[in-house]
């Protein structure tokens, strides 16, 4: 952690005081489901209940914003109630509905004004579905690390708080792990933040496998990666030397940004595996 960093850091801590953060699972892997894959929903669906105990955690597109105000009503597209929400909240054994809230530019920055508008219409929604937490991917321009990082922690803070007041969780989306690209200190710091996961689209994975241990080793507490598991990293040793490198530094979330439909059968027992705290005898290197 760099001087400015550390200044950064020491500075929001003590304008807005120490985190409080909701319990979550010690091991999370995290199903992250786009909209534009509306169609395959129902097999996603299928999929995870042929293969029960293989993820803990579900998250899928439903709340694409625009500005908010004190007019503003809210609801999820009706595919994500009907084919997602309900017969994931019905699965055995339980898996975490966090539906995702996804905002950008010009919109993010001003929502970010009206932190209490936000908190008052997700914790009606979260109340209203059963939902344990919410999954944030937010994309704003500007220098994140001073002119808005206030701001962004602040919103944070804000809106995470009032979940937390409900027992619900807030979880964030970071594109990347370059600390002049995007505000992980601020992520680690703000009281409003359960975790957050940051994005890693290398197919390879000994690279994968690096990014984890970096990753794990500064953000040990909060911070989780997200990958793409297509049909290039669909191997047995890939999979097994990915969950024992996640049990070796004691990673604690894996989310993937996928649908299942290009994950190979040899991902269900390792993730299953891994859940259950259950080794997957793998030495890689």
């Amino acid at each position: 952690m760099g001087v400015s960093t550390a200044i950064l850091t020491f500075l929001l801590l003590f304008v807005f005081g120490a985190r409080t953060q909701v319990p979550l699972p010690d091991r999370r892997l995290r199903m992250i489901f786009s909209a534009e894959h509306r169609s395959d929903l129902p097999g996603f669906v299928n999929l995870l209940k042929s293969h029960p105990g293989t993820i803990n955690i579900a998250s899928c597109y439903c709340y694409s914003l625009g500005v908010v105000d004190s007019n503003t009503t809210l609801g999820p597209d009706n595919f994500c109630w009907d084919d997602f929400t309900k017969p994931v909240q019905a699965m055995t054994p339980p898996i975490h509905v966090q539906p995702i809230i996804a905002m950008g530019g010009t919109n993010a920055i001003t929502n970010f004004g009206r932190a209490e508008i936000f908190a008052k219409l997700f914790v009606a929604e979260a109340l209203k579905y059963n939902y344990t937490g919410y999954f944030m991917d937010v994309e704003f321009h500007g220098d994140k690390r001073y002119h808005d990082a206030e701001k962004y922690h602040e919103f944070l803070h804000v809106f995470g708080s009032a979940l937390h007041e409900h027992n619900v969780s807030l979880t964030v989306l970071s594109r990347s792990a370059n600390s002049h690209a995007t505000p992980l200190t601020i992520l680690n710091v703000t009281g409003g933040v359960d975790s957050f996961s940051v994005e890693e689209s290398s197919r390879n994975w000994k690279e994968i496998i690096a990014f984890i241990r970096a990753l794990t080793y500064h953000y040990r507490e909060r911070g989780g990666t997200l990958i793409y598991p297509n049909g290039e990293l669909n191997s047995a040793y890939f999979i097994r030397s990915i969950f024992q490198c996640m049990s070796d530094v004691g990673a604690r979330e894996l989310a993937f940004f996928a649908n299942f439909r290009d994950m190979g059968d040899v991902w269900f027992p390792e993730m299953r595996n891994w859940l259950a705290g259950q080794p997957n005898r793998t030495t890689y290197r």
